[in-house]
């Protein structure tokens, strides 16, 4: 039978508690560390904004170039009928051939928006 004396068990008995106090503090210094990235986490993520566009598409709008491209050919009957009257410098004829050529830039455009991008929302 061993026997231990009382002075050997009580310095047994200090040196676990200087072990499990160092390992408490370890352990605290641990948890403040993760808190503090937690922290910065959340601050990163109230900074990010709600959504992020990662695609985008365009929906073609079909009746605005069928639209444009009825206008197109009723200029283009104007123009023809002013001709028939007015000399090509003539102010109604330049204002037919302004408006057609305003007219030609915004079919253009609507027909650009109804071809696949290739981006995808």
């Amino acid at each position: 039978m061993n026997v231990i004396s009382l002075t050997q068990q009580k310095e047994q008995t200090v040196q676990k508690l200087a072990e499990a106090r160092s390992k408490l503090m370890e352990t605290a210094a641990y948890l403040r560390e993760v808190n503090d990235r937690i922290a910065k986490v959340d601050q990163q993520l109230q900074n990010l904004q709600p959504s992020i566009v990662t695609q985008s598409r365009t929906m073609p709008n079909q009746y605005s170039a069928e639209r444009l491209n009825t206008l197109m050919v009723e200029l283009q009957n104007r123009r023809t009928q002013l001709l028939t009257k007015f000399r090509a410098d003539d102010r109604l004829v330049r204002e037919v051939d302004q408006q057609i050529k305003t007219t030609r830039a915004a079919l253009e455009k609507a027909l650009m928006k109804q071809q696949p991008s290739g981006q995808l929302a």
